[in-house]
C-alpha cells in the first residue's frame, strides 16, 4: 500500500523531530520516483536552518533517522525505499525546492 506524499512527509517530520531535536526543520517534500532498475522509491529532501544555532548535522543521528524513516513506512506497508537528501534553506532555491 503506497502512502499520500502527506503521510510520508508527516512520518519524516516526526521521526526528524525526535532524532534531531537541536536543528531546526524549515521544510519536507518529497516525491515518488523509480530507481535505474525500475523499483518504486521516495526521494526525500529535508530543508534545513542551521544558521541560528551554527549547528552540524550529526551523521549517526542521520543514518539512525534513515532506518526509522524506512520502518515507519514498513510498518504502514509502504515498501518504497526512502532516499532522503538534507539541504540548507540558503540552498533550497537553487535546487528548486522553495521555502
Amino acid at each position: 500500500m503506497e502512502l499520500k506524499k502527506e503521510e510520508v512527509k508527516n512520518i519524516t517530520e516526526q521521526q526528524f523531530r525526535s532524532s534531531l531535536p537541536e536543528v531546526e526543520l524549515v521544510k519536507v517534500v518529497v516525491t515518488p520516483d523509480e530507481d535505474w532498475v525500475g523499483d518504486e522509491i521516495l526521494n526525500i529532501i529535508i530543508v534545513l536552518d542551521t544558521k541560528k544555532k551554527r549547528q552540524t548535522l550529526d551523521s549517526s543521528k542521520t543514518i539512525e533517522l534513515r532506518r526509522r524513516v524506512r520502518s515507519r513506512l514498513v510498518e504502514k506497508e509502504d515498501h518504497r525505499f526512502p532516499i532522503i537528501d538534507f539541504v540548507l534553506k540558503s540552498e533550497a532555491g537553487q535546487l528548486g525546492v522553495g521555502t
